[in-house]
C-alpha cells in the first residue's frame, strides 16, 4: 500500500504531484542545470531535484486547502 488513504492502493496525490513536477523539470534539463549551479554530482543533483519535487507537491497540497 502506497497511498496516503487507508485501504487505497497506488500512489498518493502528493506522489502524483511530485511525479508531474519531475517530468516537467526533466524536460527542461534540470539535472544538468543543478549540477552546474550547485557544483554537485549527478547523484547530488537527483537528490536536490527529488526534494524540490516533493516541496512543490507539498505546496500544491497546501494551496488546495485554502
Amino acid at each position: 500500500q502506497t497511498s496516503d488513504a487507508p485501504g487505497q492502493r497506488g500512489m498518493s496525490l502528493r506522489d502524483y504531484f511530485a511525479a508531474k513536477a519531475l517530468a516537467g523539470w526533466i524536460s527542461q534539463d534540470a539535472i544538468k542545470r543543478i549540477i552546474e549551479i550547485e557544483k554537485t554530482s549527478v547523484d547530488g543533483a537527483m537528490k536536490v531535484l527529488a526534494s524540490g519535487c516533493y516541496a512543490l507537491a507539498d505546496a500544491m497540497l497546501a494551496e488546495r486547502t485554502k
